[in-house]
């Protein structure tokens, strides 16, 4: 998969102090932190992917890859060890939006302090309204969007054009001869001077007999996983447009009953270029049903490669669990709201509730893994 309870499943093992490592054991912060995992390789895209390989977490039988549908066995997966995490000391700096941290369970009267620590990320702060809206969590009235540390938002890859079965490609020209043609790698799209046909992205339900779908908010490494998956408010689509003269693009999106599209100019060039829906503006072209994403080249000429769509990593919560609190929730002043980053498998504050500073041990700071342990 591409990204950029207090229980058993989600723990991490306790460092003797703080700033030694932790070794992460369950699923709850994939894909920004694994537990114990195995990586497959699709037999027919090859792509490589990561499924959680906890006991309860193991598919039973193979698994179709999230990028083209093709079942993959599990049984020839490359094992691997959970990820390691060095907690520092949170000292006195503010903790912002997006800090990943490291929290101890709370203990009752007379209890011993519990010997297991859960890493979560800091999505509300002190002073902000936490509520949710059609299944949606929010704050102050915004969707509540995972960012890292440095501001930046979390995306989940949903589908990567790199990496094609058997040299087939889920873009599409709506017309053949009109400016579009395939290359091994990618797109060539050459204008003449007028705007080239759309070129369509289609998608399909990898895990319903890959019939044509909406995009969804499916997670690849929950292999085992059962449950309704949501069509999703928000998309991005990343390429690299290598522009042989003076180009202007446009890039469509049909999402749910809304049609909005961007127009960007490129210089002659190669130029990595992220379109994200969220900055798109309403638009009167006509819309294929079923068609996330279109794109066009309105002048000039360009090759595109690497194309991959995206979904933003935004927090759901079950309206069974939403039924038993009380809402909106503005956090006091010591108050944090945290959440995992898998977003169906995490117990967080969706459960608990606000978190007091006093039960947050200190941040994550570095992240890797030893293969020998």
């Amino acid at each position: 998969m591409i990204f950029r309870t207090l229980g058993q499943r989600w723990r991490v093992t306790t460092p003797l102090s703080a700033d030694d490592a932790a070794m992460v054991t369950g699923p709850s912060m994939a894909p920004t932190l694994w537990g114990p995992n195995a990586e497959l390789t699709c037999p027919a895209c090859k792509i490589r992917w990561k499924i959680h390989w906890q006991l309860e977490q193991r598919p039973l039988k193979p698994f179709n890859c999230w990028n083209c549908g093709e079942s993959a066995c599990v049984d020839d997966a490359d094992e691997l060890p959970g990820d390691q995490v060095v907690i520092g000391q949170l000292g006195e700096s503010p903790l912002k939006r997006g800090d990943l941290v490291a929290i101890v369970a709370e203990s009752g009267p007379g209890e011993p302090q519990s010997p297991n620590w859960a890493v979560k990320r800091v999505a509300g702060l002190p002073g902000d309204e936490i509520s949710h809206q059609n299944g949606w969590l929010t704050t102050d009235d915004r969707p509540l969007v995972a960012f890292d540390s440095w501001g930046e938002p979390l995306w989940i890859g949903v589908h990567d054009d790199s990496f094609r079965k058997l040299a087939e490609s889920w873009w599409r020209p709506r017309l053949a001869d009109f400016g579009v043609e395939l290359t091994e790698r990618g797109f060539d799209f050459r204008s003449g001077g007028e705007p080239t046909t759309w070129l369509d992205y289609h998608h399909f339900a990898v895990h319903d007999a890959m019939r044509p779908d909406v995009i969804r908010d499916d997670v690849a490494g929950n292999a085992a996983e059962v449950r309704s998956l949501v069509p999703v408010d928000s998309l991005s689509v990343t390429f690299e447009a290598i522009a042989t003269e003076s180009t202007e693009i446009e890039v469509a999106f049909n999402i749910g009953e809304a049609s909005a599209a961007v127009r960007r100019k490129l210089p002659p060039g190669t130029r990595f270029q992220r379109v994200n829906s969220d900055e798109a503006e309403p638009t009167n072209e006509s819309a294929l049903p079923l068609v996330p994403i279109s794109i066009r080249l309105l002048s000039g000429n360009a090759a595109l490669s690497n194309v991959v769509v995206w979904r933003p990593l935004r927090y759901r919560i079950d309206p069974r669990i939403a039924a038993k609190q009380n809402w909106p929730i503005r956090l006091s002043e010591n108050e944090y709201y945290l959440l995992g980053d898998n977003v169906p498998l995490s117990i967080d504050s969706r459960d608990w509730g606000p978190i007091p500073r006093r039960r947050i041990v200190g941040r994550i700071y570095a992240v890797g893994y030893d293969r020998k342990q």
